[in-house]
């Protein structure tokens, strides 16, 4: 019986490898020796595939054909556009970097069970340890020099692969484990990550679905209990152990103080990336309708052909692919939010989450888990969330 058991969970763990093995990479190669752990997950991962198909079809939903179509479209004419592209070299290299996406895609459509307690738990074994490595890391890099803090100068900038995770984990505890005292550990370490956007948008991701979740029921003693204890207990540990928390704090404070006095260094330059893009994409028809071709944008802004973003999904569709590239994707969205809002609350709410990330501070080849959740959100109704 616990054999069974731990076999029909493989899923679940293999799962949880894919997500977290872009944000770990960095760290194993750095620390523990030369594995590219992302390249072992999705070989796995391909495997489980194969294997999953080898023994059983399933039928697939008329909405995932649909998606599954447009994606593949959509990468048809990214090869398309290298045939023009202003880039010579770092093209070929960002559609080769693309697979994983697709993987991702295809992995989370091929699930059949994931067991999310046992996801949950094994997430804050992996992720609340590093983060709190990486914020103790962060706080003393400029403070002390020694071979350590060396070497942690060229991971100090995954922050933001940091603070996405740990909101997706925030989210995944809220709804399916809810412990005051873990989302209260994690929602500190989201702040002290410095991770401004995943903040903010695990903020208003909340606010909006409890909002409407507020709307359609009355408030319930239990919602107003949590929150003040959480609210209490957050309280309590910045009194308790401020000499300690507040040096950890501090670089994160200081970044969002910025950010709300008028943006600092690194807003304004992603501000000026965003209306360059916009501002060429309507430079002239073709550019209009076809864009530059994809990994154009580090040629043509910085004028080093290599990797480059603005900073927002929609504006680097347009400015590489242009209208037509922009509009394929716009359609796999209404798809993917006219599927989530129809089924299950907690893929609905991290689709959402991922999608507002996307917005501000990834590019298009770091979707790997926004893809994933959508291949969840598609196969919503043929696999079992226990």
């Amino acid at each position: 019986m616990g054999l069974t058991l731990k076999i029909n969970n493989y899923q679940t763990y293999i799962l949880l490898l894919l997500w977290v093995s872009g944000m770990v990479k960095p760290f194993i190669n750095t620390y523990l020796g030369n594995f590219d752990i992302v390249l072992f997950a999705l070989f796995v991962a391909c495997v489980d595939i194969m294997f999953q198909i080898s023994t059983k079809i399933k039928v697939p939903s008329k909405e995932y054909l649909v998606a599954l179509l447009v994606i593949l479209c959509l990468y048809i004419y990214i090869i398309i556009s290298l045939t023009y592209t202003k880039s010579d070299s770092y093209g070929y290299e960002k559609t080769i970097n693309l697979a994983p996406n697709l993987v991702f895609f295809l992995y989370s459509s091929s699930l059949k069970k994931i067991n999310m307690r046992l996801f949950v738990k094994a997430y804050c074994i992996l992720l609340i340890p590093l983060a709190f490595f990486f914020i103790y890391m962060k706080s003393i890099v400029w403070q002390i020099d020694n071979e350590s803090t060396r070497v942690f100068k060229d991971l100090r900038n995954y922050y933001l692969s940091i603070g996405l995770q740990l909101g997706l984990l925030l989210i995944l505890c809220y709804y399916r484990y809810r412990k005051v005292w873990l989302m209260a550990l994690v929602f500190f370490l989201l702040i002290a990550s410095s991770a401004r956007a995943a903040l903010l948008f695990i903020i208003m991701t909340f606010i909006i679905f409890e909002l409407i979740r507020i709307l359609r029921v009355r408030v319930k003693k239990k919602f107003l209990y949590i929150g003040s204890v959480s609210l209490l207990f957050v309280i309590g540990l910045l009194i308790g152990f401020k000499n300690k928390l507040m040096p950890l704090l501090a670089t994160s404070f200081t970044r969002f103080y910025v950010l709300f006095k008028g943006g600092g260094k690194s807003s304004t330059e992603r501000w000026e990336a965003m209306t360059f893009a916009f501002n060429e994409s309507f430079s002239n028809l073709s550019t209009f309708l076809f864009g530059n071709g994809i990994g154009s944008f580090g040629i043509l802004y910085l004028g080093k052909d290599g990797r480059a973003y603005p900073h927002n999904l929609f504006l680097e569709v347009l400015f590489e692919l242009g209208m037509l590239g922009l509009s394929v994707i716009l359609t796999l969205f209404i798809l993917l939010f006219y599927v989530g809002y129809k089924g299950q609350k907690l893929l609905f709410i991290l689709l959402f989450y991922c999608f507002l990330n996307a917005m501000k501070s990834s590019s298009l080849t770091d979707l790997w888990i926004l893809f994933s959740i959508m291949g969840l959100v598609l196969n919503q109704r043929k696999i079992a969330l226990y």
